[in-house]
């Protein structure tokens, strides 16, 4: 892989003007939305919870199927949608529940409400949740240094190379178009490109 690694994101989704076809696509004359233009990116959606429902249900066909089909009286479109996702959320309306330091002003009915806006089938297809405590002033003013923006860029690229070596003499049997990465590699088990050891295979 000569090119260097490039990872586009789409600018912060503002919940307060976007609309269903903004977001998935849509009109009448249909036209890619967000999950589209963040094709082979990172899609970044802050403050989850206060987007539409019915706009945050249908992200779950492109974040299953990598596409957004859309079907009008005069046909059907589809348009690519293998984007990251990644979203951020406050654990209720006012931010403070679980803080250790400031008090939660919510109601525990409110806190459930805001919290199931996000229903679960959506939930299941994020594979990381991470809940994110308040940072102490003291940490955020050290003088630790931690690993650089390059370093970890530098790993990436070498995981990224890697995995175009392995997928290289395997994109036709695993799928009809490119594998970029593990996540591409949604049909069938991935024995064509890293097969179990004996040993493993015979504990398990």
């Amino acid at each position: 892989m000569a090119e260097s690694l490039s990872i586009q994101m789409r600018g912060l989704v503002d919940q307060n003007t976007i609309v269903h076809a903004g977001l998935v696509g849509g009109g009448r004359v249909p036209r890619p939305g967000e999950t589209s233009l963040a094709h082979r990116g990172v899609l970044f959606l802050d403050e989850l919870p206060e987007f539409d429902q019915r706009s945050l249900e249908v992200l779950r066909q492109p974040l299953e199927d990598k596409i957004v089909t859309i079907s009008r009286a005069a046909g059907t479109l589809t348009f690519p949608a293998n984007f990251q996702l990644v979203a951020a959320m406050n654990p209720c309306p006012c931010g403070y529940y679980g803080d250790p330091t400031k008090e939660c002003s919510c109601a525990p009915s409110m806190v459930t409400r805001y919290q199931k806006r996000i229903s679960g089938p959506l939930l299941d297809r994020i594979d990381i949740h991470i809940e994110v405590p308040r940072v102490p002033y003291e940490k955020l003013t050290g003088e630790r240094v931690g690993e650089p923006s390059s370093v970890v860029s530098a790993r990436v690229q070498a995981a990224r190379e890697r995995q175009h070596t392995r997928f290289a003499s395997h994109d036709a049997v695993i799928s009809n178009s490119r594998v970029v990465c593990n996540a591409d590699t949604r049909s069938g088990p991935p024995t064509c490109v890293c097969s179990a050891s004996s040993i493993r295979r015979d504990n398990h």
